[in-house]
């Protein structure tokens, strides 16, 4: 399914991303580290090609790569990455000449991060799924349009 017909895991592969959020609605090449990249295949070859990946709060280089949270950050990895992220699938992964890999990816929604589930390796993070409510209203007419005021967190529009 694509969007809201997407699963809604409560337990995700994730990866924190050195810049640039990533938003619903929207195909997106990202640039893995290799540990990332096979963490990634796998999840793809056991059928799961989900990920959700959550924008760090330091910024990095613009060329800096989307890596798994490591075991020693594992403690702080929700403090240290905005709680607010995206649920995408991987319709993709190729290698890439330095090292190491792009994904293609389909980005569905937003997720919330809940808590670390299993320290891995590959790292897994608890989710709540926004839902749909939060990025549609409705006009006079009964007609949808995109809601302008973001929603909080909780999903409810301000």
């Amino acid at each position: 399914g694509v969007g809201d017909g997407a699963p809604r895991p409560d337990r995700v592969l994730a990866l924190a991303l050195a810049r640039r959020p990533l938003f619903p609605g929207m195909v997106h090449s990202l640039g893995l580290g290799r540990e990332a990249a096979d963490a990634l295949q796998a999840e793809r070859d056991a059928g799961r090609p989900y990920v959700a990946l959550f924008l760090r709060k330091k910024t990095a280089d613009d060329d800096a790569a989307a890596e798994l949270f490591s075991p020693a950050d594992l403690d702080e990895a929700l403090e240290d990455v905005h709680g607010v992220g995206a649920f995408a699938q991987v319709h993709n992964i190729a290698d890439a000449p330095e090292g190491g890999a792009q994904a293609l990816l389909l980005v569905h929604r937003r997720v919330d991060a809940a808590t670390v589930v299993d320290a891995g390796p590959p790292p897994r993070l608890g989710v709540s799924h926004w839902p749909r409510e939060a990025w549609v209203d409705e006009d006079e007419n009964g007609e949808g349009r995109a809601n302008p005021r973001p929603p909080t967190r909780s999903g409810k529009a301000r």
